[in-house]
């Protein structure tokens, strides 16, 4: 049976999520500038893609159980990437890799926002 978490456990576990997702963020960055096209760098920006966007959105979001968790941050992350892409052909605006960055620039601010929110706010 699982014991209810307190308060300072759910800020550790958001603080821990938030600093994981600006982790794979950077390393999805550096990996796709600074190394040739290949396997690794396809499953880490694969892995930005399908953590992060959900990731950020998550972070506001209570959830009981861990498996709830991933399916929901899958699962918004798919939905973020999507609408980004339906923006993209319905503006003819076609520049996947611009708009991932900015993608990235926004998720990676409001997680560093939350961030530095939570530090704010212990005591």
């Amino acid at each position: 049976m699982a014991t209810p978490q307190t308060s300072a456990d759910d800020r550790a576990s958001r603080r821990n999520l938030e600093l994981a997702a600006l982790a794979l963020i950077e390393a999805a960055c550096l990996w796709n500038l600074f190394m040739p096209a290949g396997a690794v760098r396809t499953t880490v920006t694969l892995l930005a893609a399908l953590l992060v966007p959900g990731a950020a959105i998550m972070i506001r979001l209570p959830v009981s159980d861990a498996a709830q968790g991933v399916a929901l941050v899958v699962g918004l992350s798919l939905t973020v990437e999507v609408v980004v892409t339906l923006v993209m052909a319905w503006t003819g605006w076609w520049h996947p890799v611009a708009a991932a960055a900015a993608l990235a620039g926004v998720t990676a601010a409001a997680l560093a926002a939350d961030l530095v929110r939570g530090v704010r706010s212990v005591p």
